[in-house]
């Protein structure tokens, strides 16, 4: 049935694919951990209607293994025109050479350089040992490393500062202690995090974590940066922190379907004529997270199978 009320009869089939649930909020709170952040840098659109659809004509809901959802660590702030706006932090500025991120106690609790769902996954285990809020850390950087690549919504040369730091986005300070207090962090103890970090970072070494260890890192860390891509000491002043929490780019739980993307009902028999690809349906990757591209690569081979498959049908009749 469509929005005017008139109906439409399809001939070969329907292909559900209308972006997943993670704007569903009673589908998050079912299946994602209680830590993570309600935010989402997927389209505001993706509030799970593939999934209701299917439900009428017994379609199948079906968990990922190991995560529901692909995680990134996000920052929320404030567009020009007053709408509110989610920031991923994928690739363009945690594995660069001059960061760290902390947590409530002021310490660093993970390698800055890896993927941001291994960093969701990271920033997520280590809350849940001590905390029942949701996740968070600060990413913490100097005047060089926001001058050159900017921090989240900031963009290098510092260009729009004044707007980000005017509605708390962006905290600025004249030094690491001052940065902790208006933090709430312990002052101490994050001092001694930057301290010791810096005394390694001057010759391009991370002993804690290991950062620019493998080729994925340098590849997004900075090749005019020696002898390490990833590792630079914090010690220009300003300094500047921002606030992350862990959100995510797509879902990874959804329809349960067949190697022709056909959607299964709950006894694993296929639904005729109702296929589901994208985020849609239950990745493959079932939660994990290889490399970039396995949200776009499914999509497009399980939409074709899917075609295909209709084609094959309608040769049938």
């Amino acid at each position: 049935e469509l929005m005017d009320g008139s109906s439409m009869t399809t001939r070969i089939g329907v292909v559900l694919a209308t972006g997943g649930f993670t704007h569903d909020r009673v589908r998050r709170r079912e299946l994602l951990p209680s830590t993570m952040s309600d935010s989402s840098a997927t389209f505001s659109g993706a509030t799970g209607d593939g999934a209701r659809l299917a439900k009428l004509v017994g379609g199948s809901f079906a968990s990922a293994s190991l995560e529901n959802a692909f995680l990134t660590p996000v920052s929320q702030y404030i567009r020009a025109d007053g709408s509110s706006a989610v920031f991923p932090h994928t690739v363009l500025d945690r594995a660069k050479p001059g960061l760290v991120a902390v947590d409530w106690k002021g310490e660093r609790f993970v390698n800055e350089s890896v993927s941001y769902h291994e960093f969701g996954r990271a920033l997520l285990s280590h809350h849940d040992q001590e905390n029942s809020v949701k996740a968070f850390a600060y990413l913490i950087a100097d005047s060089n490393f926001v001058w050159k690549y900017g921090l989240g919504a900031l963009k290098p040369m510092r260009i729009n500062r004044r707007f980000l730091t005017s509605q708390g986005y962006l905290v600025e300070a004249s030094s690491i202690a001052e940065l902790g207090e208006k933090l709430a962090l312990p002052v101490y103890a994050f001092a001694e995090t930057i301290r010791r970090y810096n005394q390694f970072a001057e010759k391009g070494e991370d002993p804690m974590f290991g950062r620019g260890c493998n080729v994925y890192q340098r590849f997004l860390g900075d090749p005019e940066v020696e002898p390490n891509p990833c590792v630079a000491p914090i010690e220009c002043s300003p300094f500047f922190a921002v606030k992350i929490e862990i959100g995510d780019l797509s879902s990874a739980a959804g329809l349960a379907t067949d190697s022709l993307s056909r959607v299964l009902d709950v006894e694993g028999t296929p639904i005729s004529g109702l296929y589901a690809c994208g985020a849609d349906a239950r990745s493959v990757m079932e939660g994990s997270y290889p490399g970039p591209g396995i949200t776009l690569g499914p999509a497009i081979t399980f939409g074709y199978l899917a075609a295909m498959d209709m084609v094959a049908r309608s040769k049938c009749r």
